[in-house]
């Protein structure tokens, strides 16, 4: 597996770019719970009020559903992107905005208004790359990622 760097230059690129960063940002979130970092009242509601071992797996399992959601973002980005992939970013579009709901009817400040808003742009950036048509194919003839230097 390769990765492959570069600045976006379309809207869809931009909006899927900013989509993977706060997955990740909020996957960092949950692992930083789990490890006790940060307070555990701050998400699920505000009904946690203790670092349980249950608490604990739950950070990490969404941890791991967060950076399932920003890599299905950056499948559907590549050039032609399965039918699965379109389909879960469809899934990921309709859950972000379900979850902004739900983090706007949370107890804390932290997860109505931090969480909200993070969840509110995830939920906007991942409709514009799921309703986006896939990329087109790169020209053969270029022998660089940048293009001919001719």
């Amino acid at each position: 597996m390769s990765l492959h760097f570069q600045r976006p230059t379309t809207p869809t690129e931009w909006a899927a770019a900013i989509a993977i960063a706060l997955l990740g940002t909020m996957g960092a979130v949950q692992v930083g719970i789990a490890a006790g970092i940060f307070p555990s009242d701050i998400v699920w509601g505000g009904e946690n009020d203790e670092l349980t071992v249950k608490a604990r797996i739950a950070s990490l399992i969404a941890c791991v559903i967060l950076c399932g959601m920003a890599y299905i973002l950056h499948c559907r980005m590549k050039n032609a992107p399965s039918g699965f992939m379109r389909g879960a970013s469809w899934f990921v579009a309709v859950y972000m905005a379900l979850n902004t709901l739900g983090n706007a009817l949370g107890k804390t400040w932290v997860e109505r208004y931090l969480f909200g808003i993070m969840t509110a742009i995830i939920s906007v950036c991942s409709f514009v790359v799921a309703s986006s048509k896939p990329l087109e194919q790169a020209t053969a003839d270029s022998g660089t990622p940048y293009g001919s230097i001719e």
